[in-house]
């Protein structure tokens, strides 16, 4: 067995993030001294033409979607540091496992440690097993990541001990190679302590506790949409993930080791049916405490040009961090616009993978900057 990787900081922050073209753009524009700092965990999702009209998986179009997201992956996650995949969100087609393709891709190309995501029910497929021992043998650190959904963490038949040993046991590996995720999905104000309490008792419960290269607890606090935020009025939006983090921190600090904070960044933690229209211009900027959400009104007739009004508005706040992030500097460059009718040919309002990309790449910033200085995110 190859020798164990550091483990990882006690302020490390893993984002989990959908393999979309907004949040790809934001990983491409992370800033260089940003990137040792956390390891974003990238969820392959179907685009929605994967199945058939029976509902089976249309072979060429999932090994399509696999092999266009790795090619983005490629593209935009050029740091030689860490990714996560998770591949779980895909039709599965018998005999196929992309995971373990998608490592060996990353490997020829310039030995990016990729880490692949495997969850309890993966340990019941041995030909997964075996692909996924021979593709990580081709690297130092054979790294893994162990992600528990909160179906896991709620009703189990067996000891969450019994499962994660299983897991490692089919591996071939040691806790102190792997990121245990907890990940409690979408929490709001109803939920979040419950989340925490839970979280509580299974971190107490784990094996290996003090073994384990990372242990983060995640959820999402942002919500499926915005349809409770009325347009052009600055909205506070909780972060109610934050909330749940601070509650398990309180709570065992001095008595267990305390996870670190993992998040679904400005997106809701689901799987969402595409849009069939485009949303009008908005912006999530998160900001200590909550989101600060501001949208305009679909029917303006300045359009996406409104985008520039919004960012003036952020600007103001005294939260912004006009330095912090490409995504701050192209907040603080639209401001200087806004207002104007019609908007200046300079001006670059962008769309809705441009906004999206914006706030993610603030919220990666926000948190990493916010752990390493106050020590929390």
């Amino acid at each position: 067995m190859d020798g164990g990787p550091v483990r990882r900081s006690a302020n490390h922050y893993i984002p989990i993030l959908k393999a979309r073209l907004g949040e790809f753009y934001a990983l491409d524009h992370i800033r260089q001294e940003m990137a040792p700092n956390f390891t974003p965990l990238i969820e392959f999702v179907p685009t929605g033409d994967e199945l058939d009209d029976d509902g089976e998986p249309i072979s060429d179009r999932v090994t399509a979607t696999v092999r266009k997201t790795a090619e983005r992956l490629a593209k935009n996650w050029p740091e030689p540091t860490d990714v996560i995949i998770d591949l779980h969100a895909l039709p599965s087609i018998n005999g196929y496992y992309p995971v373990a393709e998608v490592i060996d891709q990353f490997f020829t190309e310039d030995r990016t440690q990729v880490i692949p995501t495997c969850r309890p029910g993966d340990a019941t497929d041995d030909r997964l097993m075996d692909r996924l021992r021979l593709s990580l043998s081709n690297f130092e650190t054979r790294a893994t990541c162990i992600r528990l959904s909160d179906e896991d963490l709620d009703e189990r038949d067996e000891p969450i001990s019994t499962t994660l040993d299983r897991l490692l046991e089919k591996l071939d590996i040691s806790a102190d190679h792997v990121d245990l995720i907890l990940d409690f999905g979408a929490v709001n104000e109803t939920t979040a302590s419950f989340a925490a309490r839970i979280a509580r008792l299974i971190i107490l419960d784990l094996p290996h506790l003090d073994e384990w290269r990372s242990l983060t607890l995640a959820a999402g606090g942002f919500p499926s949409n915005l349809d409770d935020v009325s347009p052009e009025t600055l909205t506070e939006v909780p972060r109610w993930e934050l909330t749940t983090w601070r509650n398990v921190r309180d709570r065992l600090r001095g008595r267990s080791r305390v996870p670190t904070f993992g998040d679904y960044a400005v997106a809701y933690p689901g799987q969402l049916a595409p849009v069939p229209f485009a949303p009008a211009p908005q912006i999530r900027y998160t900001a200590a405490e909550g989101w600060l959400v501001l949208k305009g009104r679909k029917n303006n007739r300045r359009g996406n040009n409104q985008f520039l009004d919004i960012c003036h508005a952020i600007a103001q706040h005294a939260e912004f961090t006009p330095e912090l992030s490409w995504g701050d500097e192209r907040i603080a460059d639209n401001a200087q616009y806004a207002n104007q009718d019609p908007a200046p040919q300079a001006a670059k309002p962008g769309n809705a993978m441009v906004w999206r990309a914006i706030g993610t790449s603030h919220h990666i910033a926000h948190v990493v900057n916010r752990l390493s200085t106050a020590g929390e995110p």
